[in-house]
């Protein structure tokens, strides 16, 4: 349909021109979106009636990959994350708004051990969000529905089973973010568009290092200033309609500067760094979906090392998700 060569369009614009960089964020290549989740016809009527209901809907994802193009610090990837709608409100006749958490956990396994599953590093995100749906759009013919996103992001990542190593790097980098969501639904129910947009305002940095003196070297997440990212995810079915096809793409732009101060940073921005991925694959479509597929992203900092480490990743794997709201 009409919607197709603009997602694919939008999808190469994003992973070809739009080559940025930022943290390794757990829920990267994920869209947590509670306004599109189509609450049953028990909760609409009460919430048509009452003005505040609890705990509407919840969405989960749970990933396993394989490196086939990586370093020797990367041989697995495990994925685990999870929103809970706290409570959804009506504002408008056909619009609401809502409170939710979510709570992400990556782990990074390299093949440096006797069954070459060494588990070396873990990623943590927590965080808390308004959400409020928009005034609907006209956009390629469609009905395409808008959300903002206001929210705290708390992350920190930690290392495993690397003391015979002798080096440590443990990072916390925690933001104020706002993201912008449109969701826009083809003709069958499985043919779907999203697009988002987030900004990031830091406020903890850490970027502690074991051996010290790779304290010097930058970037260093001390330096965080802001970021500003996008992401796409298009689906459609194939002819067997029990399956779908997907394709997503992801950028985002980091800036550092020279001063560590918190406000006095915003004049010194001396670095941007970039970082961009996609994804390709099969969807299996039921009350829960299974994504089979393949991934590539480029990450300037890998953040496995003790140091700054640029690397090319290209996995495969399977995600199981829920139907909607990511």
């Amino acid at each position: 349909m009409a919607i197709v060569p603009y997602a694919i369009a939008l999808v190469l614009a994003a992973t070809s021109t739009l080559f940025v960089r930022a943290q390794r964020m757990p829920e990267r290549f994920f869209f947590i979106n509670p306004p599109v989740v189509q609450l049953s016809s028990s909760l609409q009527a009460e919430l048509a009636t009452t003005p505040l209901i609890w705990m509407p809907s919840a969405g989960f994802w749970t990933g396993f990959e394989r490196y086939i193009i990586s370093d020797n610090t990367h041989a697995w990837r495990h994925t685990v994350g999870a929103y809970a709608e706290l409570a959804r409100w009506r504002v408008k006749r056909n619009r609401s708004s809502s409170i939710y958490a979510m709570g992400t956990f990556e782990h990074i396994a390299d093949p440096n051990n006797d069954i070459s599953f060494n588990p070396r590093a873990v990623w943590w995100e927590e965080g808390i969000a308004y959400a409020t749906e928009l005034d609907t759009l006209s956009l390629l013919e469609k009905v395409a529905y808008p959300s903002l996103h206001i929210g705290y992001y708390h992350r920190c990542r930690h290392e495993i089973d690397n003391i015979f190593r002798g080096e440590s790097r443990i990072m916390i980098y925690g933001s104020i973010t706002a993201k912008y969501m449109l969701s826009l639904v083809g003709n069958h129910p499985q043919e779907y568009l999203d697009a988002g947009a987030r900004f990031d305002i830091y406020t903890i940095r850490t970027d502690y290092r074991y051996p010290f003196w790779h304290l010097g070297t930058t970037p260093s997440y001390f330096d965080l200033v802001g970021s500003i990212g996008f992401n796409l995810y298009y689906q459609n079915v194939l002819p067997l309609q029990q399956l779908s096809w997907y394709t997503s793409a992801r950028c985002i732009a980091t800036a550092f500067a020279g001063n560590r101060e918190f406000l006095a940073r915003f004049a010194a921005i001396n670095t941007i760094r970039l970082d961009y991925g996609a994804t390709f694959g099969v969807s299996i479509n039921g009350d829960v979906r299974c994504r089979i597929g393949i991934q590539y992203e480029y990450l300037s900092d890998t953040e496995v090392q003790p140091f700054p480490q640029a690397q090319h990743l290209l996995s495969i794997g399977f995600t199981f998700l829920s139907p909607r709201g990511l």
